[in-house]
């Protein structure tokens, strides 16, 4: 994936994220280190999504929630893998690489409008004050003996 973004993005500086809560093998960053010293304007660092975030000019991941952080800052997303909130996303398993980076660079997704979406229809919302009958429903619509 990072070479791709590499590829893709000839001048840009690139920063790879790593989770702070991920534990990597030593395979894995002995090669995201040999990465680094490949190429100057690639860097490693772990966690710092929220430094990164207003910075950037979009997010590319293979499924992780920094995408959707960053919708939130309307950051657009390339997306290497599945994940719940692909739906406007630049998705490498449908447009290929070539036209997910290519798409990318002009979006302009209605961000405010699927956050609500997301999170209000699409999700049930533990805070309001439905959630417990509406998990009980999604429940029962899934065969499980709720009364």
């Amino acid at each position: 994936m990072v070479e791709h973004v590499l590829a893709q993005e000839p001048d840009r500086e690139i920063v790879v994220t790593l989770h702070p809560g991920e534990t990597y093998s030593d395979e894995e960053r002995d090669a995201l280190d040999d990465m680094v010293a490949k190429y100057a304007r690639l860097s490693l660092q772990v966690g710092g999504m929220e430094a990164l975030l207003p910075k950037c000019a979009y997010v590319v991941a293979m499924n992780s929630s920094v995408a959707f952080a960053g919708y939130f800052l309307k950051k657009p997303c390339v997306l290497f893998a599945g994940i719940d909130f692909h739906h406007i996303a630049a998705n490498v398993e449908r447009l290929g690489i070539d036209g997910a980076f290519k798409a990318v660079r002009g979006m302009k997704p209605p961000y405010p409008q699927y956050l609500w979406l997301f999170l209000q229809q699409m999700s049930i919302n533990a805070g309001r004050p439905e959630a417990e009958d509406k998990i009980r429903a999604r429940l029962a619509r899934l065969g499980w003996p709720v009364t």
